[in-house]
């Protein structure tokens, strides 16, 4: 079964031009100037070469928050709980990105939320908090 978010596997299930390959693991990419092919391994250890135009890597919407327990607060889904200001609830701590939360989880929001956060960081110790 997919962990991704359900309406996502559903857009991609539609979608004649699309192959979704359950319990596999790439292993390698092939291909001169653009993809011509990727190595799968499924999880009996068969292998597979699929020939492809395109690939799309997507990272699990699950967050990598182990080693936080019980440093930091995390959500029931396990991702870092924050402030308005990506605070934690450890002073002097703070969370950007994919580990604050499932909405909108794009490089996009992660590298934007970066230099504002840095702000707050630096006037934070400036002031002394």
């Amino acid at each position: 079964e997919f962990r991704a978010k359900r309406e996502f596997v559903d857009a991609a299930r539609r979608l004649n031009n699309v192959d979704l390959l359950m319990d596999k693991r790439v292993t390698a990419l092939s291909g001169d100037v653009s993809i011509e092919s990727v190595d799968v391994v499924d999880a009996g250890g068969s292998k597979q070469t699929i020939p492809c135009d395109a690939l799309l890597i997507r990272v699990g919407v699950v967050p990598n928050t182990d080693l936080f327990k019980g440093h930091l607060r995390l959500d029931e889904m396990g991702f870092i709980t924050t402030d308005d200001e990506m605070r934690t609830s450890v002073a002097g701590v703070w969370a950007v990105g994919d580990v604050t939360g499932p909405i909108e989880m794009t490089i996009a929001n992660a590298v934007a939320a970066g230099p504002r956060v840095a702000e707050k960081i630096v006037a934070s110790l400036a002031s002394g908090e």
